[in-house]
């Protein structure tokens, strides 16, 4: 019975010790506090359209001031692949009173070089005023160029019965922007090709490969069997593609935009 309360006791002046050796608790004091910055959002990953594009990146910092507070900030030039010319950063200002201010960054679509569909990286990090600190303080803009394209490209490889494949493209409307085509003057024992270019303004189509037989891009003739495809695509975007089969064996609809 002794050996329990002194192992009670014992158990009781550990506790009261370690607690008493504890660390007062931090107070947070967003008037008399150390000021630390952040974005508020680390990342963005944009497409830019041909009007630019403004992104305004929220910067909160801890405590509030009975005056407005320029905040500086640099790009990262080791980490942005970005070149001058494509962006530009404006300032930071975090009003008085106030805990949130916003960075505005232009994205100039008139600028942006490279190929289409090229992605351009633009970091951008948060210099702390001296003797105050940051956190979460670089933000990342990814950004590429708004594909305008209004040079549509039909490519059609036929099967065996080259002469029963044919192709059109009507508007919203239904009407014919590209009557029924049958691009091939013969059969062959080897895929044919046919490429053409169609330029069409800005709006919703309907692309159909059409096989007069029925039964699609596939075909045996001579001993050979060929299947077919085709594509319809602008710059690197693909609109309509296919091979084979068709959806309804004898034509395929597809619906497309340009420059949606």
């Amino acid at each position: 019975m002794k050996n329990n309360i002194l192992k009670i006791v014992l158990a009781l002046f550990v506790t009261i010790t370690y607690t008493s050796c504890e660390e007062d608790p931090v107070v947070f004091d967003n008037i008399n506090g150390q000021s630390a910055y952040s974005f508020a959002t680390q990342s963005y990953n944009v497409s830019v359209p041909p009007e630019d594009l403004t992104i305004s990146v929220p910067v909160e910092v801890t405590t509030v001031s009975s005056e407005a507070r320029n905040v500086a900030v640099t790009v990262d030039a080791e980490a942005t692949t970005g070149v001058a010319g494509e962006y530009t950063i404006g300032s930071v200002t975090i009003p008085a009173g106030s805990h949130l201010g916003t960075l505005d960054v232009n994205l100039d679509f008139s600028g942006i070089t490279g190929e289409d569909g090229e992605t351009k990286d633009l970091v951008i990090n948060i210099d702390a005023p001296e003797g105050e600190a940051s956190y979460f303080d670089t933000v990342t803009i990814t950004y590429f160029r708004a594909i305008i394209c209004n040079d549509v490209v039909v490519e059609i490889n036929s099967d065996v019965w080259a002469t029963e494949t044919g192709f059109s493209i009507k508007d919203a409307a239904g009407n014919f922007v590209v009557p029924e085509t049958f691009p091939f003057g013969g059969n062959a024992t080897v895929s044919q090709n046919f490429t053409q270019t169609y330029t069409l303004p800005d709006g919703d189509y309907v692309f159909r490969l059409i096989d007069t037989y029925g039964d699609g891009q596939v075909g045996t003739g001579g001993g050979v069997t060929l299947t077919g495809n085709y594509s319809v695509t602008c710059s690197i975007i693909v609109h309509a593609q296919g091979e084979g089969v068709l959806d309804n064996g004898s034509y395929e609809d597809t619906p497309f935009t340009v420059n949606p």
